[in-house]
């Protein structure tokens, strides 16, 4: 499967210059029905926005969709074709039942997902 755009083309220009240098924290992806099967890697060193999205790219034709969560706690969410929103905090991350780290606690996040 061939796609028209990587995902680091994917993600507006504005974002991508937000947040140059190192500040992901943790990438993941899901797919299945009600997104059920997961993958999330978390780094305690942040990583460059192109380093996760070359190791989302790996996983491309296995997801549905993927986020980037980056230091301050922002999100980006990404379809497999398109960019799909950026949210200024992790809640909505967290209500979708993604484990998110803060340091090297835990955060309680809500697992009571509609499906």
């Amino acid at each position: 499967m061939t796609f028209e755009k990587s995902l680091i083309d994917l993600i507006p220009q504005k974002i991508r210059d937000e947040h140059k240098g190192k500040s992901v924290i943790q990438a993941g992806w899901a797919t299945g029905p009600a997104f059920i099967v997961r993958k999330t890697e978390d780094y305690p060193e942040a990583i460059s926005l192109q380093d996760a999205c070359t190791w989302l790219e790996g996983y491309r034709e296995i997801f549905r969709a993927c986020h980037i969560l980056f230091s301050d706690r922002s999100v980006a969410w990404i379809h497999r074709y398109d960019f799909y929103r950026y949210d200024p905090d992790d809640t909505e991350l967290k209500k979708s039942g993604f484990f998110v780290k803060a340091g090297s606690e835990t955060v309680n996040i809500n697992l009571d997902m509609e499906i």
